[in-house]
């Protein structure tokens, strides 16, 4: 925008400029035309000022050019010398003048420049507005605070940020300034250009003209947004701090040292403080500390200047006394600091009464510990950290077999242990010594008679007064358990070998219908990752169809409650991962104690599709033997396949001429994936050029606009008299399952229909030869009538001719017509042929 505007500002001067040495030129051309010759000349001065004042350019090609075309001008008229003479020198003024008023333009635009940078480079924003309410001038700073270009509002009636939200604001403050007070200070908080609230303090001073109305105003804004959150900073600090001291849960008292340096008159004290003593705020701000501690001060001064000088941390134990006269004990804590030349003290005290009675209750139940230690069954000791044995009870004893005389020898904890396994309890003693924690681990103890066993050894460090003592320990027999755990994991193995080697899908359900665990064959046949099936977000019966949910759930609710034994539901469809139905055979039986469910679950898909598939291969060969139109065969046994179930669907189809033809599919919803399969895969050319089954996926949906999906595609020859046929095609969906045995008896069916197809060719090529052979029959015994004729015609010539080739003739004619009347005779009267294409292929032929 700023662009803009100095390209509008400069076209307008050009535009000034150009008018005005027009205007001049032709003022001073009438001028000479008339005689008038120097006078005029004057004009020129204004456009010559105008643009040096305006451009300053270094070298005046304006004012020289002016001057040129004026002495020019001045010659064209025809001028007298003294004249020339006089608009020469002219000329040169005009030069001078520019070059001066350039110079001092250039001078001044400097200055402006030098005083823009100057003001611009304040950090502080910077606003001056004249007299009419416009902006003459803004800084960077103000820029960046408003998020505005300075061309954007210079020059305009802008309303200052602080003012943003309310005009009349500004009229107001402008109107408490006056010509005695012309300067004033506002604060603001206005939303910078980084999306922040700041708080600016803004000093305006106005200017005023003799008249008294404001000629203009210049703002000076100052960002205080962290003086403001400081001191707000220190308010919310100083109230914190207020608010510490008087809620805090210690006796806090603040008072007055003497001039002896002890504490003397108490100045405040916070809430708890006059809990404890029971006097109120009032009172306790008359006291001495005298009157609160009246046998300890000594004590107490004591303890402040060891702790001022760092020897103590000033903590001591002394007794106060209350309101009522009754001394308590408390620990108080206190030190000095200095402020405006006085010496001021702070005392922290707690009360200890608690605390003292704990520790009398727990000098007895160390002494009760003690007792109770050596009526333990394990044995319990107290060590050293180097492993000497501070104390044991009379578990010990018995256990380990030592005597008394023994223990007084000073055996360490070490002999305890099997040697081989004492550096790794010198480790485990270490590490206790050091954490805060019990540790355990197991170790092979030895008995005196040297005799070992299984233990458990226990440990923790002992602490007084923050520093570690010793060590406790306690040792369990682990005989009898390594004995039943062993029982244990033996019966847990031979259960978890059972559980996943079943070969049977297993599943262990709670009462909601939720999974525990499951086998790795229960896994593979629903689909999903074990980490699904346990997580408890589904239920067994999400996996089964709709209608057989609600037969499962009340067997489970019944099975539950024990009201029925253990039962098989025949036939449950069940859905896994990819959304394939299986024909599941499920057993339910209640596990005792467990409040568990146990599912087995067989898998009879490919049974019923076994049985399926066989009771579709009797069809096919029903159809094979009784149906006689191969259109008829195919289409029929393509109707057999859909008798399969929804993930398999076979297509048919028949080799003619090199090329592959679809002649039949059991669903014809895939009758467009059959067809580009057909034409476009590899597969079905391999299986015809190798005679072995091919296999090749393939993607569905493309062709139908819908969602893909990859198959399986097996592809079998259909061969016959070591001649293929076709290719029968199996479409299974890429979840499901094709057995080895399946692709034997989906074969033996491609083979069968072809041997179908192939008879029935076989049957109407001898039908088509047999109708041949009657056709040759008849156009050979009209053959024969046509042979005697010409025959008779040469006979008869022959009577007419010479004599001496009659015979000849007569007997080579008669030899035809005797050869004739043979083939006449073995080709139409045979009644070997006639009877034999009768009887075997109803086929009629007529006698001539």
């Amino acid at each position: 925008m700023g662009s803009i505007c100095q390209d509008s500002q400069s076209a307008l001067k050009l535009t000034v400029l150009g008018s005005l040495t027009i205007l001049s030129f032709v003022v001073v051309t009438a001028g000479l035309s008339v005689g008038v010759s120097i006078l005029l000349a004057h004009l020129f001065y204004i456009p010559i000022v105008l643009e040096a004042y305006w451009f300053h350019r270094k070298v005046p090609l304006y004012a020289v050019c002016i001057g040129v075309t004026y002495l020019l001008l001045v010659v064209g008229f025809g001028s007298a010398p003294l004249v020339i003479f006089t608009a020469a020198g002219r000329s040169v003024l005009f030069v001078a003048i520019s070059v001066l008023t350039g110079y001092l333009s250039a001078q001044l635009h400097d200055e402006e420049q030098r005083f823009t940078r100057l003001v611009g480079s304040v950090n502080d924003p910077l606003l001056w507005m004249n007299g009419s309410g416009t902006v003459a001038y803004v800084n960077d700073a103000y820029c960046t605070l408003a998020g505005i270009t300075s061309e954007a509002i210079i020059g305009t009636s802008y309303i200052p940020i602080f003012f943003r939200n309310s005009a009349s604001e500004m009229d107001e403050f402008l109107s408490s300034l006056s010509e005695e007070h012309p300067a004033g200070m506002i604060e603001s908080v206005t939303v910078g250009s980084d999306r922040c609230d700041h708080v600016v303090q803004w000093n305006v001073r106005t200017h005023y003209t003799e008249d008294g109305r404001i000629s203009g105003s210049i703002t000076i804004g100052r960002d205080i947004t962290s003086l403001r959150e400081a001191e707000s900073g220190l308010t919310r600090n100083v109230e914190t701090l207020k608010a510490i001291f008087t809620n805090a849960r210690e006796c806090l008292i603040i008072g007055l040292c003497d001039k002896d340096g002890m504490p003397g008159r108490i100045l405040d004290v916070n809430r708890y403080g006059c809990t404890i003593f029971g006097y109120t705020h009032t009172e306790m701000q008359s006291f001495q500390v005298k009157d609160l501690f009246p046998d300890v001060l000594g004590y107490i001064y004591a303890a402040m200047e060891a702790g001022d000088v760092g020897i103590t941390d000033g903590h001591i134990e002394v007794r106060a006394r209350g309101k009522d006269g009754a001394r308590f004990p408390v620990e108080v804590a206190v030190s000095s600091y200095e402020m405006h030349n006085e010496r001021f003290f702070v005392l922290a005290m707690r009360d200890i009464t608690a605390w003292v009675s704990a520790q009398k209750t727990l000098e007895e139940s160390e002494r009760r510990f003690r007792d109770f230690a050596d009526f333990l069954p394990l044995p319990a000791f107290e060590l050293e950290s180097k492993g000497k044995i501070l104390f044991r009870n009379k578990t010990a004893k018995t256990f380990f077999g030592y005597d008394e005389a023994d223990w007084l020898e000073g055996l360490i904890i070490y002999s305890l242990i099997s040697t081989g396994e004492q550096p790794e309890l010198r480790e485990m003693f270490q590490i206790c010594l050091v954490k805060d924690t019990i540790i355990s681990n197991e170790f092979t103890a030895l008995r005196k008679d040297g005799s070992t066993f299984p233990a458990m050894i226990y440990c923790c460090r002992m602490m007084e007064d923050g520093v570690v003592t010793g060590l406790r320990m306690l040792v369990a027999d682990l005989t009898d358990q390594r004995g039943m755990e062993l029982a244990l994991n033996r019966s847990e193995t031979m259960y978890r070998t059972v559980f996943e080697n079943t070969g049977t899908s297993m599943f262990l359900l709670n009462a909601d219908g939720t999974i525990v665990n499951t086998n790795r064959t229960g896994a593979e046949l629903v689909g999903y990752p074990l980490g699904a099936l346990l997580s408890g977000e589904h239920t067994f019966a999400d996996m089964l169809v709709e209608e057989d949910q609600i037969g499962f759930r009340e067997n489970a609710v019944q099975m539950f409650a024990g009201t029925i034994p253990p039962r098989t539901l025949p036939s449950v469809g069940l859905l896994d991962a990819g959304g394939m139905r299986h024909d599941t055979r499920i057993t339910l039986s209640f596990i005792p104690d467990s409040y568990q469910l146990a599912v087995s679950l067989t898998d009879e898909t490919g049974k019923n599709q076994s049985e399926r598939l066989i009771s579709v291969a009797n069809g096919i060969i029903q159809l094979i033997i009784y149906e006689n139109d191969t259109d008829h065969l195919l289409s029929a046994a393509c109707t057999e396949f859909g008798r399969l179930d929804q993930y398999y669907v076979v297509s048919l189809s028949l080799c003619r001429n090199g090329e592959l033809i679809p002649s039949g599919i059991s669903s014809p919803s895939f009758q467009e994936t059959n067809v580009s399969f057909i034409s476009t895969s590899s597969a079905p050319k391999e299986a015809v050029a190798t005679k072995m089954v091919s296999y090749s996926p393939w993607v569905t949906g493309k062709e139908e606009g819908n969602a893909a999906e990859e198959i399986d595609v097996f592809v079998l020859p259909m061969i016959a008299s070591d001649q293929v046929e076709g290719v029968l095609s199996v479409f299974i969906q890429s979840s499901a399952t094709v057995t080895e045995q399946e692709l034997t008896t989906l074969q033996a069916l491609a083979n069968d229909i072809a041997y179908g197809i192939w008879s029935r060719r076989i049957e109407e090529e001898k039908v088509e030869a047999l109708s041949q052979i009657e056709r040759n029959m008849e156009e050979l015994s009209i053959l024969n009538d046509h042979i005697r004729n010409p025959l008779q015609v040469i006979l008869g010539l022959a009577e007419i001719g010479e004599e001496r080739y009659y015979e000849a003739m007569s007997e080579q004619v008669n030899e035809i017509d005797g050869i004739v009347r043979r083939l006449d005779q073995r080709c139409l009267e045979s009644e070997k042929i006639r009877d034999f294409l009768q009887k075997h292929y109803h086929f009629n032929i007529k006698s001539n």
